[in-house]
């Protein structure tokens, strides 16, 4: 019996021991788990941020939208370089004539001096 009396004895302190214990480990989870406000208010934040982020995207694929419309072909470009080269056809046949219109002066400029 004298065990009996010492388990007796010992147990109320050992279960107040153990649920100390329990309530510590208990205590130290509940920091490291979110609490539901806390998970509410991150949740508000988020779908805030989200539709923000879906704005974002919509003006962005109006603009996308309106660039696509006034992109330039091939067909643009090619018509832009004939023009190119008519106007530098046409400028190389100015400046043949100007040399020519040149030595014209020229010759009638030798003959005013030589008189």
């Amino acid at each position: 019996m004298d065990l009996l009396e010492t388990l007796s004895r010992l147990l109320p302190p050992i279960i107040l021991i153990v649920q100390g214990l329990l309530a510590w480990g208990m205590w130290s989870l509940s920091k490291k788990f979110v609490s539901k406000e806390e998970c509410r208010e991150c949740q508000e934040e988020m779908r805030g941020s989200a539709g923000k982020a879906i704005e974002k995207l919509a003006e962005l694929e109006k603009s996308h939208a309106a660039t696509d419309a006034s992109k330039v072909t091939a067909e643009d470009l090619s018509k832009i370089y004939d023009r190119i080269n008519d106007v530098d056809r046409k400028v190389s046949q100015q400046s043949g004539q100007m040399s020519q219109v040149r030595r014209s002066l020229d010759i009638i400029n030798q003959h005013l001096l030589e008189k």
